[in-house]
This record gives structure tokens, sequence and C-alpha cells, in this order.
């Protein structure tokens, strides 16, 4: 076991660098903009601090999208024939194996989590500092993308390794388009009013009962989606050896 996790922290390194990289970018991205503008730097930054939540979420949102898709290119490199057959050859090689993979996609979740942490204390600092202003706090936002990359991972994660990086990959990308097209479809037909609703309550903070028992059971949810996906992926490693290139 400690093998395979050495194996993958050293094949992964790059993204678990890149994840922590994400986490600064996607806090301090915003900032970098402000002090493009060569008119009012300092007016566009003050303004950032004090009604620039919005913007804030969507380079948050970004940084996530990101590492998500890093963290689908960890099976990378893994999905032959050869490493399957050898895996599978080895006491618990299947279980362990998946278990690695598992854990290495939920540690760098985890470094992204984190990371936006620390890099908020200290744009929060920075603001109070430079402007004397107090930021909009959005840790509570990034904890929500934490467990909802959690709830995607446990989804594709499977595929991934039944079908392998390129076929799950493609998979997933028509998941997608459908996805995008559905919800476009629904807000040109005004059925996405509710989900607008909820949405402009999470920012607001002012959230109902039954959002926030929802959001509450999130957590919960989410561990437990990715602990079951793992099972579901053990099972499948072996079948999905035939669908690997070589």
């Amino acid at each position: 076991m400690k093998g395979l996790l050495y194996k993958e922290c050293k094949q992964n390194r790059l993204y678990l660098l890149l994840t922590a990289a994400a986490a600064v970018a996607a806090i301090f991205l915003p900032v970098a903009l402000c002090f493009a503008d060569e008119v009012e730097p300092m007016e566009s930054y003050r303004l950032l601090l004090s009604e620039g939540e919005t913007l804030r979420l969507i380079f948050l949102l970004l940084g996530f999208v990101a590492v998500g898709m890093m963290q689908g290119l960890t099976m990378m490199g893994d999905d032959t024939k050869k490493w399957a057959l050898f895996t599978a050859s080895n006491p618990k090689g299947v279980s362990g194996f998946v278990y690695t993979k598992y854990l290495l996609v939920f540690a760098m979740s985890g470094i992204m989590l984190i990371g936006c942490y620390s890099a908020e204390q200290a744009f929060t600092t920075l603001g109070y500092c430079v402007a004397k202003l107090d930021a909009m706090p959005i840790m509570s936002f990034a904890i929500l993308l934490f467990y909802a990359q959690l709830l995607l991972r446990a989804v594709e994660l499977p595929f991934l390794i039944r079908f392998g990086v390129k076929t799950g990959s493609m998979i997933k990308v028509i998941m997608l388009v459908a996805a995008v097209i559905l919800f476009i479809l629904l807000t040109l037909f005004g059925l996405m009013n509710g989900f607008f609703l909820v949405l402009n309550e999470l920012i607001s903070g002012q959230m109902n009962d039954a959002l926030s028992l929802a959001i509450s059971a999130m957590p919960f949810v989410a561990v437990g989606a990715y602990c079951l996906s793992y099972r579901i992926s053990c099972k499948l490693y072996l079948k999905g050896a035939e669908y690997y290139v070589k």
C-alpha cells in the first residue's frame, strides 16, 4: 500500500503542485485584475472588497473546475492491460490500487480547500491593511464546492476505471453537453427560477429551513457516495481491463 501511495504521489506530483497553485489563483486573480486597471486600480480593489463577491465566486468555481479536470487526468498511464494484470496478481492489488487513486483525488480536493482557506486569510488581511475594508467571506462556498466535487468524482471515477481515460472522458463530455443543453432549455422556458432563487439565497446568506437542512446533509451524502463509488470501482476494475489500450 505504501508503495502504491508513493507511486501515485511521485507520478502525479505536478497535479498536486498545480492544485495548490489553483487555490491561490482562484483567490488572488481577481486582485490582479483590479491592479491591471491603469486608471483607478485602488478604486477597483476597494470595489472588489466591498461588492465583488460574485466575481470572486466565479473565480473560485473556475478553480475547482480546473482541479476537477486534473483529478480525472490522474488515471492516465494506469489504464493499460499490462498494469491491470500486474495489479490483479498481487494480494489486495486491485483494492489497494483503487484505494490509492481515490485517496489521491480526495487529497487534491483537500489541498484545494486548505489552499483556498489560507489564501482567503491572506486576502482578507491584505484588504484590511491596504484599503481598511473587510472582504465578504467566501469560504462557505468553497466548502460546498469541496463536497460537490466529491459527488462529481464519485460519479466520474467508476466510468474512468471501467472504460479507461479516453472512453470515460468521452462519456463525461457527452453527459456534460447534455446537461448544459438541458439547463439552457429549462432556463429559456422559465423552469429554472427555483434554482436561481436558491442560488440567490446562498449568496445572500438568507436560507430557508429546507435549504439549510439540505446543506447540512451534503457532507454525509458526499462522503457516503464517495465510499460507495470506491466499492463499485473495485468491482469494475478488472472488467474494464479489456477496454484498455494495451
